[in-house]
């Protein structure tokens, strides 16, 4: 939703994204209901407000919004450098937006909830590299050719393709399986950790 967020503000016509986005943030308690906001600033400076706090009520570790002002702020700076025509029109963000909320109802999930495993998978299977705007955008005004946030898109478009075939509870096993392999893993009781490890080779 950041992505999509972002993407939407520097098209400049981005407002009634951003408000939608900002409704689905707002059901989820994550920015106060009489709140306006219509940028990417004011969103940020509304989760600022309510990131504590939700991550007292939900028992959650804070979101780090200050990383993702950081990142806006550095993705404005890099803009300046990226002609026009390489930055996605807002037509595109608007069919993945409204895909988005489409999955959700097909699932019977939050558009938060959908978004949410999009963004795990995103991380697993897109380059770090592009995933972060700023470092796209950097890249994008020194090749020739591609859109800002091109390989993001394109795997959201592929995400939810996936989820429509298999379901949101299959593709969330098959996105998160590794990580649960992992905690697994840990905790097992014949797991040895590091310091076990090291205590029997010195002993």
């Amino acid at each position: 939703m950041w992505v999509l967020a972002a993407l939407a503000d520097i098209t400049g016509g981005g407002q009634r994204l951003i408000r939608e986005i900002v409704s689905s943030l707002k059901e989820e308690g994550l920015l106060e209901g009489d709140g306006h906001f219509e940028t990417m600033d004011q969103v940020l400076g509304g989760l600022e407000k309510s990131s504590s706090r939700l991550a007292l009520t939900l028992n959650l570790p804070p979101m780090d919004v200050a990383a993702l002002r950081v990142e806006w702020e550095a993705l404005r700076v890099e803009l300046k450098s990226i002609p026009p025509e390489r930055i996605p029109a807002l037509d595109r963000l608007e069919r993945t937006w409204d895909t988005l909320q489409a999955s959700a109802e097909a699932q019977d999930k939050t558009v938060f909830a959908v978004a949410s495993l999009m963004a795990v998978s995103t991380l697993s299977h897109v380059p770090a590299n592009v995933v972060w705007l700023s470092k796209a955008a950097r890249s994008a005004a020194r090749r020739t050719g591609g859109m800002l946030g091109e390989a993001v898109l394109d795997h959201y478009s592929q995400a939810l393709e996936e989820i429509s075939r298999a379901g949101f509870a299959a593709y969330w096993k098959g996105e998160f399986r590794p990580y649960l392999r992992a905690a697994a893993e840990q905790f097992a009781p014949e797991h040895r950790s590091l310091t076990e490890r090291l205590l029997r080779r010195r002993g």
